[in-house]
């Protein structure tokens, strides 16, 4: 009889972190296999025998040679109640493997063979037959006595010839050595155990190399695709400009190019448009910001309200900055950097004494700039009533 729980106890999970560094990795079948053996057993503890019984046939399925596995799931079919289902389990593992101690022992128990210490030796004789249960009929029959002839006469007759034969084995045998190291030099397996290390070594190595080369190709293969992405993104983007500048929109074009797409990652054939495109309206976006300015600017003369300087100083703010950046300044820098300054001034952003600071930065910059005009004399005085501390007016 099979004690169930003390069985199931001796079955203990892979651990599968320690054999991949062993192995230097493995096939995804073989791992999956293991996975589902170790869920097996933690089902098995947690009196989930349905459960592991999937996970089971799930690892046989996925890695037929796992003897381990079978031996458990036929386990699982006796604490279910159906022994029939283990008993073929078992039988497949011998066949797979001679050797499978363990499968032959759970046999032997479920055809009613007990250890040797038994007392109860009715239970020595199986309930079903398979090879080598039961003893042959012709052994039995030679180890009976005959009911006809001389049969002793017989019996001294094989025994002496059997003394024969053993006589002419111990002649062929070399002298010098005893049987037991002739018998150990004919079954040396170890060359064999060798080469056989060492041809698994070899595909261990093959195999490793392989992971890393698909790897490597997956890697490239994900970098192609995003820039096959990046591209058609960064195409349908350069759209947009062409049909922003067809449409006059300038300073939209410029801020998606000075500010939206700053400092992005773009291909460099559609970068070579995009700095063509920039450069081209450059001087007509910066003349719709200064007149965006001026509107807003003289529009809020009576209302005097921050809100619409901060926006007004904004415009003018775009506008300078893009000026800078050209070697041939517009007719209108004298007047965009004066009412700039005055902008910055009454806006007070981010803060009175920041706004000062740019109003007399921007002032002087118009006196650098034409230092004859009326603009420029205008903005001398307006530093000198800012310094005085009575500030300027609009």
């Amino acid at each position: 009889m099979i004690k169930l729980e003390e069985e199931l106890s001796r079955f203990v999970p892979i651990d599968l972190k320690m054999l991949e560094q062993k192995s230097g990795g493995m096939p995804d079948d073989v791992h999956t296999a293991i996975s589902n053996y170790n869920k097996a057993i933690g089902d098995i503890g947690n009196s989930n025998d349905d459960m592991a019984v999937i996970a089971l046939r799930k690892a046989i399925t996925m890695y037929p040679s796992f003897s381990e596995a079978m031996n458990l799931l036929g386990l699982c079919h006796i604490r279910l109640g159906e022994e029939e289902k283990a008993r073929t389990l078992f039988e497949q593992v011998v066949r797979l493997d001679d050797s499978s101690l363990r499968a032959k022992g759970y046999l032997d128990r479920l055809d009613g063979i007990l250890p040797d210490t038994s007392n109860d030796t009715r239970s020595r004789h199986r309930s079903r037959n398979r090879t080598g249960r039961s003893v042959p009929a012709w052994l039995a029959k030679g180890l009976s006595p005959e009911s006809n002839g001389p049969w002793v006469l017989k019996y001294v007759a094989g025994f002496l010839l059997g003394i024969l034969l053993v006589g002419a084995v111990w002649m062929l045998l070399p002298t010098e050595k005893p049987l037991f190291a002739v018998v150990q030099e004919q079954v040396d397996l170890q060359p064999s155990l060798d080469a056989l290390q060492k041809e698994n070594k070899s595909l261990q190595e093959s195999l490793a190399t392989t992971v890393k080369d698909l790897e490597k190709a997956n890697q490239i293969q994900q970098t192609l695709q995003d820039e096959m992405e990046s591209y058609k993104l960064w195409t349908k983007r350069l759209a947009e400009l062409r049909t922003l500048v067809a449409a006059g929109s300038y300073r939209d074009v410029i801020m998606k190019i000075e500010k939206d797409y700053q400092g992005l990652e773009i291909p460099t054939d559609i970068q070579e448009e995009i700095v063509a495109i920039n450069n081209e309206i450059k001087p007509k976006a910066m003349k719709q910001m200064y007149d965006a300015g001026v509107k807003l600017y003289k529009g809020n003369a009576k209302a005097q309200d921050k809100t619409v300087y901060k926006a007004a100083m904004t415009e003018f703010d775009l506008a300078i900055s893009i000026a800078d950046q050209l070697v041939e300044k517009p007719a209108f820098m004298s007047d965009l950097l004066y009412l700039g300054a005055k902008a910055y001034y009454l806006a007070g952003s981010p803060n009175l004494e920041e706004a000062t600071k740019r109003a007399v930065d921007t002032f002087n910059k118009l006196i650098a700039f034409d230092p004859k005009s009326a603009k420029a004399k205008s903005a001398a005085t307006w530093i000198k009533e800012i310094q005085a501390g009575r500030g300027i007016k609009p």
